[in-house]
């Protein structure tokens, strides 16, 4: 089940790789074709928010062993993105990560 769950991960923070690549080679095109070089926006770059996810999901490996809890992280992060926008990605994972443990302290037992 574990490796099942840490292919499925793998697997999306690959789809998202592919797709920051891909901006980042629309950005890179633009320039080449002699436009004006624009700044990126934070929506745009998104490099250092794939590792910021990547070093949490490791440091809270319930999150790739429980598809139950990583469900409820990912509630969580959404209703928080859209509660409290000004968090920044560091916040919110911290708060996901104390929701999740004060809501579902059962799971956590259950770990290895």
């Amino acid at each position: 089940m574990r490796d099942l769950i840490f292919i499925i991960v793998t697997y999306a923070l690959l789809v998202i790789c592919s797709f920051l690549i891909g901006a980042f080679a629309t950005e890179l095109g633009m320039r080449w074709k002699g436009r004006r070089i624009k700044q990126l926006t934070p929506a745009q770059d998104r490099w250092g928010e794939v590792v910021i996810v990547h070093e949490w999901a490791m440091h809270n490996k319930w999150y790739l062993e429980n598809s139950f809890l990583n469900e409820m992280a990912q509630v969580e992060h959404m209703r928080l993105m859209r509660d409290e926008p000004n968090l920044t990605l560091q916040q919110n994972l911290a708060q996901v990560e104390a929701i999740v443990r004060k809501k579902y302290p059962g799971e956590f037992q259950t770990l290895h």
